[in-house]
């Protein structure tokens, strides 16, 4: 079982958490604007029994951030890859999001071997929030068969009128079979896994804020 309560203080858990970078100096591929720092309490810190990813409008120093792209913001992108990954189960994020626009927090799945490329490698959007549309959540399945490249993602939108004001619990239940997400106990996605779809591989599990 994996679970990690932010019960403690400062960066977050080393044996839990690593963090996504290695695209700052190239950029991001959704044009993110922010850089995405590693080890850094300003972008990502557990303090009051939660973790908090906090993006910051700043111009970094290349001589201490080398692979500063030249963004205008800062923010952290967390995975769980090298700590842990799954095949199958029950997940649970309790999570306040950030509104405003040019904000797209996330809290999704992506593959453990990333030499297995993407669409067919899959992808698990657990939640999406993006900034311009204040409360609406996001829950999708990227497969080789049904991915946002051709059109054709599995996806569904639903409002949670209060989530940029109070938490609440983001869920996935991943089976052989189907994949059925919700929020709150209160079902809100389902996607069968369709003959000869490769579907979704061993995932590591990603936060990520801005």
């Amino acid at each position: 079982m994996f679970d990690d309560e932010f019960d403690g203080a400062g960066l977050p858990d080393g044996a839990r958490w690593a963090f996504d970078t290695h695209r700052n100096a190239a950029g991001w591929f959704n044009q993110e604007r922010q850089y995405y720092a590693r080890d850094r309490p300003e972008n990502s810190r557990v303090e009051d029994g939660k973790l908090v990813i906090e993006a910051r409008a700043e111009t970094l120093d290349r001589a201490v951030f080398p692979d500063w792209g030249d963004q205008r913001y800062t923010s952290a992108r967390l995975l769980t890859q090298g700590n842990a990954s799954w095949t199958y189960g029950f997940f649970e994020i309790r999570a306040k999001l950030p509104c405003g626009v040019g904000t797209w927090p996330a809290i999704w799945m992506l593959p453990e071997d990333q030499a297995i490329k993407w669409p067919e490698s899959g992808e698990i959007d657990i939640m999406e929030h993006v900034g311009f549309a204040p409360g609406e959540i996001n829950q999708t399945v990227h497969t080789k068969a049904f991915n946002f490249g051709q059109g054709s993602q599995k996806t569904t939108k639903f409002q949670v009128a209060d989530a940029c004001a109070a938490m609440h619990r983001y869920q996935l239940l991943w089976t052989a079979d189907f994949v059925l997400m919700g929020v709150d106990d209160q079902p809100k996605f389902m996607f069968r896994k369709v003959r000869g779809d490769r579907s979704i591989n061993r995932c590591t599990f990603y936060l990520m804020s801005l």
